[in-house]
């Protein structure tokens, strides 16, 4: 047959050439984010937001790690006398002069004098007297540049906006004093400064209407200074004292930097001074008695320190101490079960058995306490010998059915059986109030409580609202939609209030009001879930159950149920990383959970200014744990080829 096209022909053809392959690092970047002008953009304004990130990240985390205290003034002696140098009054205090009051075990005490640049030290007495500062407070003038007179038109009021200096001090506490006459009757405000913030702060002071004449006078912070060592002469040697750092800082350990004179000679000392038992008095030999002066001194401690200090109030807030050994052995128990599951249960489950236990190790390399470290390693050895015998002798039943009691296992070792059992002398399990429970423990036992019980709750009120029969349907919708009409505050203080009305004469505990409040809650949304996968089953599905003789419950539950499951992981999943992070909503209720145990951390006097370390570790744990949960759920999809065909 002959050919009916030329090459004429041919040449006209329109022949599409095949895609250049490109491979390698560069070409995926080519052909997946620089691919079109504003793929490029959007590629460029993330890597910025990663940079800035990742660096503000970075440089928190490094200056948290050890920041230098500089002393609010220097001692030395010269002409053996005790000199008090407050050094650059203009560049510490942001201000011309400042009065000081410094009270002293001297003679004259207290010294009431005005500092500038010119005149900035004070001498005390002989150094002969052992002359001891007692508290040193300082008043600063403020300019007209640090407050103003703002009018607060919808109430009526004047007030008065004062901006606090960023000092080159540190503050111990005090307060703001505002002098000021209203139609000529002079009057004067005091209101309290915060401890130790490291932010720049502003109060507001209501000073009157808005129809009075009010005319400003002295605006003033009057704060007390910190006082962190002391020249101490000690049979014939001079000695730098740090003056209780542990109470004022609650620190483990200090660095020490001090840069001194004496007799003409120079000399230095950098040394790490560890406080032991909670209160200590460290000092440093500086040599013999002679003219000695300090040219630098500096103290610093670790920000993050105050994770470590308080890990165990964080994990398990108010729990008896003597009875932490309860919450560890509950700790087994799940190590055990897990490693019995990954010896039997390839795949996902070894996966996660893998990760908890390279955790567990990491864990038992950190600097805690001895004891600690060695109840850490337990968990590895109990979780990685659950995992030989689970291996080895294939234990499902046994498994499977302690997982199903370990929770009210671990609920009556947590919460105690009796006072006198086996004796009233040496209880074993005595009862501990659930109101002690708290911290990261309250957390997981109020999110596990939830998802577990919401789930099955959930499928019940999903079937049953497209149930045939009107009073079960009637009962599962108005019980899903009053629900969810409310937060989920209102519910754990009707659960709260109304729990003991509809049980009277039953002593019901606040942690078990909060459990059933959250399952309630989560179980009308997960019904929701459910019954969105199971409108997306065809009803065809139903008809093959019936065609090989199946009843309709059956069909349901062996075909139906197991499919609307699948296709609705995703939203399942997203219901509990959400129901875990709303456990923390309890502290309303007077429930110390993990983040309300650490914002009273930061609240303690030992603590102040350090939210920002404590709020950058609690957000680091709800992370690691959320993460954990969508990794799953990911691995689980994958697993049964959700989104496949």
């Amino acid at each position: 047959m002959a050919n009916n096209l030329d090459n004429r022909s041919l040449e006209s053809v329109n022949v599409e050439k095949p895609p250049v392959a490109t491979g390698g690092v560069l070409g995926w970047l080519r052909e997946n984010l620089f691919n079109t002008w504003y793929n490029a953009l959007l590629t460029f304004l993330g890597l910025l937001l990663i940079y800035v990130s990742v660096t503000g990240a970075v440089g928190f985390i490094i200056d948290g790690l050890d920041e230098e205290f500089l002393p609010n003034y220097q001692l030395s002696i010269q002409d053996q006398n005790l000199v008090l140098d407050f050094g650059d009054i203009q560049s510490r205090f942001k201000v011309d002069e400042v009065i000081f009051t410094i009270e002293h075990s001297g003679a004259s005490s207290p010294i009431v004098t005005t500092l500038n640049n010119s005149e900035s030290s004070v001498v005390l007495g002989a150094f002969s007297e052992q002359i001891k500062i007692s508290s040193i407070s300082a008043q600063i003038k403020l300019n007209g540049n640090q407050y103003q007179l703002v009018d607060r038109v919808a109430k009526q009021k004047i007030d008065i906006q004062v901006s606090k200096p960023e000092l080159e001090v540190y503050i111990l506490g005090g307060n703001i004093g505002v002098e000021y006459t209203v139609d000529g009757e002079a009057t004067a405000l005091r209101g309290p400064s915060t401890l130790l913030n490291r932010d720049h702060q502003v109060e507001d002071f209501e000073l009157g209407n808005m129809d009075e004449n009010i005319v400003l006078g002295n605006v003033v912070l009057n704060y007390e200074l910190e006082t962190l060592y002391q020249l101490v002469e000690s049979e014939g040697q001079l000695y730098l004292s740090v003056e209780d750092f542990q109470r004022r800082f609650n620190s483990t350990k200090i660095f020490a930097r001090v840069d001194y004179l004496l007799d003409g000679q120079t000399g230095s000392i950098r040394e790490n001074i560890k406080i032991i038992e909670g209160f200590s008095s460290p000092r440093l030999q500086l040599g013999t008695v002679g003219n000695l002066s300090v040219d630098h001194m500096s103290l610093g401690f670790n920000h993050w320190e105050v994770i470590p200090n308080n890990l165990t109030l964080l994990m398990v807030g108010r729990f008896p101490r003597d009875q932490l050994e309860r919450v560890w052995f509950s700790m087994y128990l799940v190590a055990l079960l897990l490693g019995l599951s990954a010896g039997i249960w390839p795949g996902l489950v070894r996966l996660l058995a893998g990760v908890s236990g390279a955790a567990t190790v990491i864990l038992a390399f950190l600097p805690f306490a001895p004891g600690v470290q060695f109840w850490i390693a337990g968990l590895a050895l109990v979780g990685l010998g659950g995992f030989a015998l689970g291996y080895f002798f294939q234990l499902r039943r046994l498994v499977i059915w302690g997982w199903v009691l370990s929770f009210p296992i671990i609920m009556v070792l947590l919460s105690g059986v009796s006072n006198e059992w086996p004796n009233a002398e040496d209880p074993v399990l005595s009862l501990v109030n659930t109101r002690e429970w708290g911290g990261l423990l309250l957390t997981f036992l109020l999110a596990i409580v939830g998802i577990v019980l919401s789930f099955p709750i959930g499928i019940l009120l999903a079937l049953g609202r497209r149930s045939k029969y009107p009073v079960i349907s009637v009962f599962c919708v108005l019980y899903i939609e009053i629900i969810r009409g409310v937060p989920l505050i209102t519910i754990l203080f009707m659960s709260r209030i109304l729990m003991p009305l509809f049980f009277p004469g039953f002593q019901i505990e606040e942690v078990i009001r909060a459990m059933v409040g959250i399952t309630m809650f989560s179980a009308a949304y997960m019904a929701e879930n459910v019954r969105g996968g199971l409108q997306s089953i065809p009803s065809g599905q139903f008809e093959a159950g019936y065609a090989v003789g199946l009843k309709g419950w059956q069909s349901m539950f062996l075909i139906v149920l197991p499919q609307a499951l699948r296709a609705v992981i995703p939203a399942i999943v997203g219901q509990f990383i959400a129901l875990f992070k709303d456990t923390t909503l309890v502290s309303i209720i007077g429930l110390l959970d993990f983040l309300r145990i650490a914002e009273s951390v930061a609240n303690n006097s030992n603590w102040l200014g350090l939210w920002y370390e404590l709020l950058a570790f609690t957000a680091l744990v709800y992370w690691v744990f959320t993460f954990g949960m969508s990794y799953v759920s990911r691995r689980i999809e994958t697993s049964l080829g959700v989104g496949t065909r």
